[in-house]
């Protein structure tokens, strides 16, 4: 069977992340990502099918290239990535696919058709809907498509028959993804269009384990993975990493799970394995606050970790019991200080816009950000998705101003609070931003670090694309 992978093309002129439940503009971290999950989904079926996988995003494509593939390419099965933001555009390849071929058989996956599944079956020409983990519910989904056989047995399905939506029982958590994935072949995807925002070389964006244990009452990711955090065996997530330096010279990793610090023998595997073939590689990745540790820090940074991304949220500790975070204040400044003192650079993520947020806790979080230490700073609105106990509890009280997914992304308010409008939520934002990075301060420090004139002129680039991040996001329907 011919099987056609796609990244779709840019929607509204913007180009997105669409990466499990990272679904935001490219301005974010002013680079792209490669679509890991696609990639590993083209992997499995590569062994009995014919197949191509096309990032339109890295490729700078567009929908009348995509016209293009299907009629050259002539694909039996289409499998499409998505993100909430431009769902829209993203499902509307399947009308298109459709026009050309009425017999083509459309899939998606991700955290929309986890969420929305009717949504997904009823308003745009998909014949099934994955839910949950899509590797083997897709391989198995083909096997069935090119014998013909009925798809009923098939675990993490959802399609219709007639005007009903038929889902098949939830597939079971994969348990060893090592065995079950093995490696994505990223000689199926432009390797090179990936790079890091400042020295522009290629990264390999690279799992470590999927699930998250933590209840934070905002996030999609449980829903979608599960709440265990299934580990990669320490030893093959290095081999990954060697021979992606082998194969086409990435030295550049980004850790791709809920948390590189979540087992602190787990992290501490991966680093004693990196240092014990002496390799150079340079890397980052996240955590939360209160799963740091000085010895496992060291072993970091001496392994190759520059940038640590803390989840910090807000500086309101009644706002974090609100969301069910479980961090303290004094957690989060214990966190960074390790950091410094580890020699690792740290990225504070904060967002506006939760139950309990006011004008003087909006304003708090913004002198914290500033005060705290961190190097780098990411603010955002808060996402109500569906699914998740935020959604819940701000349906519940009338506060979602719309559902029109186009505005579901991290740089615009679509959720009041008791006491801010969505505009006032993201005038705080925006404020955080320039108040954060314009200060004599940061300029500075960060004009210090240029150490060429490549870099500079890439920072000015960056620079730039990141203003973009600054604005909230205006859609045609507005």
């Amino acid at each position: 069977m011919r099987i056609l992978l796609i990244n779709p093309p840019r929607y509204n002129d913007v180009d997105y992340v669409r990466e499990g439940r990272c679904m935001q503009p490219k301005s974010v971290w002013n680079n792209i990502w490669p679509p890991l999950t696609l990639n590993y989904i083209a992997t499995v079926l590569k062994e009995k099918n014919a197949v191509k996988l096309i990032d339109y995003i890295a490729e700078q494509g567009t929908y009348e290239d995509f016209e293009k593939d299907l009629k050259k390419f002539k694909p039996d099965m289409l499998i499409i990535n998505n993100g909430i933001p431009s769902i829209k555009w993203d499902l509307k390849s399947a009308e298109i696919a459709k026009k050309l071929n009425k017999n083509i058989v459309t899939v998606t996956y991700g955290i929309f058709p986890t969420i929305a599944t009717d949504e997904t079956l009823n308003k745009y020409k998909i014949d099934f809907a994955i839910i949950g983990e899509p590797e083997i519910t897709i391989k198995e989904l083909a096997e069935k498509v090119s014998k013909k056989e009925s798809t009923t047995s098939v675990e993490g399905l959802a399609y219709k028959k007639g005007k009903k939506i038929i889902t098949n029982s939830r597939r079971k958590l994969i348990n060893d993804i090592d065995k079950e994935l093995g490696v994505p072949d990223r000689s199926m995807l432009p390797i090179e269009r990936y790079t890091f925002p400042f020295d522009k070389k290629p990264f390999a964006l690279l799992t470590l384990g999927r699930g998250c244990p933590y209840p934070c009452t905002f996030c999609v990711s449980p829903n979608y993975y599960g709440k265990k955090f299934r580990t990669r065996d320490p030893i093959k997530v290095v081999d990954e990493m060697e021979e992606c330096y082998k194969d086409f010279g990435i030295s550049n990793f980004m850790f791709w799970g809920e948390s590189f610090t979540l087992k602190k023998e787990y992290g501490m595997k991966i680093c004693d394995e990196i240092l014990r073939r002496k390799l150079k590689f340079k890397w980052i990745s996240t955590s939360r606050v209160d799963t740091l540790d000085m010895e496992l820090l060291r072993k970091m940074k001496k392994s190759g970790c520059y940038l640590l991304g803390l989840g910090i949220e807000t500086s309101n500790e009644e706002i974090l019991l609100n969301i069910k975070k479980k961090t303290k204040i004094k957690t989060i400044n214990k966190a960074i200080k390790m950091c410094k003192k580890a020699g690792i650079k740290t990225m504070g993520h904060f967002i506006f816009g939760f139950p309990g947020e006011t004008k003087k806790t909006a304003e708090k979080t913004i002198k914290f950000s500033k005060k705290c230490g961190v190097d780098y700073a990411q603010f955002y609105c808060a996402v109500p998705y569906p699914k998740t106990e935020f959604w819940d509890e701000v349906q519940k009280e009338g506060y979602i101003e719309t559902q029109n997914w186009d505005l579901y992304e991290q740089n615009y308010s679509v959720v009041r609070t008791k006491h801010l409008s969505t505009k006032e939520i993201m005038d705080f934002r925006s404020r955080a931003f320039k108040e954060f990075y314009f200060r004599p301060k940061k300029v500075f420090q960060h004009l210090k670090s240029i150490n060429s004139f490549k870099e500079f002129i890439n920072t000015i680039a960056a620079g730039l694309e990141v203003l973009k991040w600054f604005r909230p996001k205006k859609t045609k329907n507005q």
